[in-house]
């Protein structure tokens, strides 16, 4: 599924699977507003994305399931975005990094539960350059690499979430 400069359009209730090629994305939004994805399933994605957004303005992913994707495949990746809500996701055995956000201002990631996540660059949370006035609350993050990173963000609060590294991270 493909959203390119659309606003006020709900993706609801799909299951998309087996997406491959060239950076593929099982769901992806790019330059729109107002967008909801909810209660879609995304599963086996190759070398790419389960669900990803560029430079949406208020967009919220809402009980997803992202699972299985093969060979570096990221759960959720949300770039450039403002008021980015991820909330009550689960994102299970994806080959790299479960929940992503890089340079969104606003947002929450809430209720998700991230597990078992491993592979180069394999992390449960995480929020990267540029990102701002995020909230992260109420998260379980387990059996990955390393469940929380944060690099070049600013006002980011982080609060009754479970992180747990199995020992290992």
């Amino acid at each position: 599924i493909s959203l390119n400069g659309a606003s006020h359009v709900i993706v609801q209730g799909f299951h998309v699977r087996r997406q491959g090629g060239n950076n593929p994305s099982g769901i992806s939004v790019r330059n729109g507003a107002g967008i909801v994805i909810r209660g879609c399933e995304v599963s086996l994605v190759g070398n790419g994305t389960g669900i990803d957004g560029v430079g949406v303005t208020d967009i919220t992913v809402d009980n997803c399931h992202v699972h299985h994707g093969t060979f570096h495949c990221k759960g959720i990746v949300l770039r450039n975005c403002t008021n980015a809500v991820t909330r009550n996701c689960t994102l299970v055995k994806n080959t790299s990094t479960g929940l992503d956000y890089y340079n969104c201002d606003g947002g929450t990631v809430s209720g998700c539960v991230v597990l078992d996540h491993r592979g180069m660059h394999a992390n449960g949370l995480t929020f990267y350059l540029g990102c701002k006035n995020i909230i992260v609350e109420r998260n379980f993050v387990a059996r990955g690499n390393i469940g929380l990173t944060i690099q070049q963000a600013e006002n980011v609060v982080i609060r009754n979430n479970i992180l747990d590294g199995g020992g290992t991270g």
